[in-house]
């Protein structure tokens, strides 16, 4: 296998139409293409050659003659010679559409590879060589042997050969899965087209399917682990996927319904999980416990859960039938069929082989013997989760079209066939549910792990208490996977004990962390204790140099204030002797102003009292006095009250002469 087989897959993927005629009509393009690379022509041989070369799809010769025959019908190809049949190209035929497909396929795939590899080598280093020298081949396989690629031999009612999901770089496929689906939606996308294309591939030689055909005859009876899945106690991924097909095949009038003996094994199922939650254990653990424990389920929820197993059936529309009886009316030798599921499994209790065989013998019953036609006409087939009952579900002898069983994975694959758009949700959760499946170990594998458990426990070497814990913890399925290098090495003391070791990290981590982010916590606060500390430090300091500086500015305001004062004073004595100067000199001026206003008076008298004296005087002193009283009488004003006007003005005349500031403009105290 090569990276031509993804190719392949994805073109098929491309080209499918689920409305058309007949699957085959999906492989024309592959059919001309490839005959359009032979020189001249080429015989159905060389063309189913040159598409296996090219694209990986291996169709038989028959199949590839008859799309070549309908090419002709159709005018695209043309008929050279007739034996040995030989074909050629229609002229006009253009390869373009084809070529640009391959070419974006090829780099989606190779983008794919880079990144399974890439996931591996960082998060699976020590187990990365276990996807080999050609991690394409790898992929390929693991897609064709999970994804349907042996559904045509189901059909056929064929063998069927799959190896375990857990061993070598299955592992580490189901791991990368897993991580893109919740990471990278595109890459995702790319690997479920393939998938899709892997089913497609695998009706090639299928006649008896029919696409149209409804599936209003056909009864689907689920086993114990189906009908668990689709009651949500074994996981939510199985649960989802399951559910899915169950509402699309009802939806295409399938009936879906289960045996009373199954309906009691799975309330067995479920009830004994609950026992084993409250530590009464009978027999190792099964998914249903991990699955409680995993979800942290009480005994009473887990008990709450198996009574309420009626009505969950009843939600999800699945009946509960009889077993038919007819015991040896159809002829089945139920007792050849019970050593064929012993020789292809190998049971923990014969109770289980015997309930394998009632359900595969109620299912002869119900076909009375026989089907004629496919899936949709074979009335009733068992729908179960384990290949090897699909195996050894073909009584030798018997007519039947149809096996008595079929996988829960095939059931999806052919309902997303019917219904690919309204399949497509479906198909992507069958995928995720197979890879979940991939990243659990094998029954084999974890019978073998608690068998070492036990004998650890009978030689001391764990007490009673780590061994539940081992046998009952979740994560211990993933620890022994990585521990046993996905299946390749034996399950030993030191595996046990690594795992015990990594199961009491994952305890002690919690604390850890916890003590860790203590730590970082203290750390901060140290940091942020010093950072405030010298922080104050640098106010107190800056606090110190405020107030020095404060106590130089109130000195200085003092000195100020001091000088100031002294200034005022100063200002205050000047304005002052200029006041008794202009004082005096007013009082001066106002002596000579009334000596002057009394000289007429004087006169006048003196010109009284000596009339020859002074002849002219009392005519001078008689006008003086006119002139005087007009004066007093026109001013209404006194010679004090004059001198008076003129004191102020004269002092401000005087300051302004001497150059002294007026005391309005001298600062006072407060500024």
């Amino acid at each position: 296998m090569s990276s031509r087989d993804l190719i392949g897959y994805a073109v098929l993927r491309a080209n499918f139409d689920a409305r058309r005629g007949s699957y085959i009509e999906n492989f024309s393009e592959f059919a001309l293409f490839a005959l359009s690379k032979c020189p001249d022509s080429g015989s159905e041989a060389d063309v189913a050659k040159r598409i296996r070369r090219d694209f990986g799809l291996v169709i038989p010769d028959a199949v590839v003659g008859k799309l070549l025959r309908r090419g002709v019908q159709r005018r695209k190809v043309l008929k050279v010679s007739e034996r040995p049949p030989r074909y050629a190209i229609a002229p006009g035929y253009n390869s373009a559409n084809l070529e640009a497909k391959v070419t974006q396929f090829n780099r989606e795939q190779r983008e794919l590879v880079d990144a399974l590899t890439a996931y591996v080598t960082k998060h699976h280093e020590t187990h990365a060589e276990l996807l080999g020298a050609n991690p394409a081949e790898s992929l390929t396989s693991y897609i064709e042997r999970n994804a349907g690629a042996v559904l045509s031999q189901v059909i056929r009612g064929a063998g069927i050969v799959r190896r375990d999901n857990s061993v070598g770089a299955d592992y580490l496929i189901a791991s990368f899965i897993d991580h893109i689906d919740g990471t990278d939606s595109r890459l995702f996308g790319i690997l479920n087209r393939l998938i899709e294309g892997v089913v497609v591939a695998s009706m090639v030689e299928v006649g008896s399917y029919q696409p149209h055909m409804k599936l209003d005859r056909l009864e689907l009876v689920l086993d114990t682990p189906v009908v668990l899945s689709a009651l949500g106690v074994r996981g939510e991924d199985a649960e989802r996927s399951i559910r899915q097909a169950l509402d699309l095949a009802k939806r295409l009038g399938a009936k879906v319904s289960i045996f009373e003996h199954t309906r009691t094994e799975s309330l067995g199922v479920i009830e004994a999980a609950a026992n084993a939650l409250r530590g009464h254990r009978r027999g190792s653990s099964g998914d249903v416990e991990l699955y409680f424990r995993q979800q942290q389920m009480s005994p009473a929820d887990a008990a709450i859960k198996a009574g309420c197993i009626d009505k969950d059936l009843g939600a999800l529309d699945i009946a509960v039938r009889d077993t038919p009886g007819d015991y040896h009316r159809y002829g089945l030798d139920e007792d050849a069929l019970e050593k064929s599921l012993e020789a292809a499994i190998n049971y923990k209790s014969d109770q289980a082989r015997l309930l394998d065989a009632k359900s595969l013998a109620a299912i002869h019953r119900m076909r009375h013997g026989q089907s004629s036609g496919g899936f949709e006409r074979c009335k009733a087939v068992l729908v179960t989760d384990n290949f090897n009952v699909v195996k050894a579900s073909t009584p030798t002898g018997e007519q039947h079209d149809w096996p008595l069983a079929m996988s829960d994975s095939d059931l999806v694959n052919l309902l997303w066939l019917k219904t690919p758009d309204i399949g497509s949700e479906i198909s992507r959760r069958q995928l995720v549910a197979v890879a979940h499946a991939g990243m659990r170990p094998s029954e084999s594998m974890w019978g073998r792990y608690l068998e070492e458990i036990e004998r650890l426990e009978r030689l001391g070497s764990v007490d009673p208490q780590e061994a539940e814990y081992l046998r009952t913890e979740p994560s211990a399925q993933d620890h022994l996977m990585s521990e046993t290098a996905a299946g390749t090495s034996r399950i030993d003391a030191g595996v046990v004990g690594a795992i015990k070791q990594a199961l009491e990290h994952r305890i002690e981590q919690p604390l850890r962390d916890t003590i860790a982010l203590t730590g970082e916590a203290l750390t901060k606060a140290e940091a942020e204790r010093a950072a405030a500390v010298a922080e104050a430090s640098e106010r107190a300091l800056a606090h110190d140099s405020a107030a020095r500086r404060a106590d130089a500015v109130e000195l200085e305001r003092d000195a100020a204030r001091t000088e100031l004062l002294g200034l005022r004073g100063m200002r205050e004595a000047q304005i002052a002797r200029v006041r008794r100067n202009v004082r005096v000199f007013v009082k001066v001026l106002q002596f000579l102003i009334t000596t002057i206003l009394l000289a007429p008076v004087f006169l006048y008298a003196v010109s009284v009292a000596a009339p020859t004296l002074l002849p002219w005087a009392s005519a001078v002193s008689a006008v003086a006095l006119l002139l005087i009283a007009y004066a007093l009488q026109a001013f209404n004003i006194v010679p004090a009250a004059l001198v008076r006007k003129c004191e102020e003005p004269l002092v401000r005349w005087r300051i302004k002469r001497l150059g002294i500031e007026p005391l309005s403009q001298v600062p006072n105290e407060d500024t």
